[in-house]
């Protein structure tokens, strides 16, 4: 069983383990949305007198896309993104543009 931990922005350690013996319903990744349709934004905390700058995505913009990578809490109400799945979604479409090059460059 592999573990994963990290830490987030509010400095709460995030840990994830990773294997197939804790894992069901393993299936590949088909997303009819693209990954790329998520918006990047730079923004300032509302409660940060320092207005240092951050780098991420806007909740409510990723819900409408991908509902499965935000938590919610039991009104529904978005918290947050999970930045730490993001990345795998960044493979798939890595990997998606990986075979577009291949097959571009099997025709030249």
């Amino acid at each position: 069983m592999g573990l994963f931990s990290s830490q987030n922005t509010f400095n709460l350690v995030n840990t994830m383990f990773s294997g197939h013996d804790i894992k069901e319903n393993i299936e590949d990744l088909d997303f009819k949305n693209e990954v790329t349709s998520l918006r990047p934004v730079s923004f300032t905390y509302t409660s940060d007198e320092s207005k240092k700058l951050h780098f991420g995505l806007v909740e409510e913009e990723v819900v409408s896309l991908f509902p499965s990578l935000v938590t919610q809490d039991k009104e529904g109400e978005v918290l947050s993104v999970k930045y730490e799945e993001l990345s795998v979604l960044l493979l798939y479409e890595i990997k998606k543009l990986k075979k577009e090059v291949q097959s571009i460059r099997s025709i030249l």
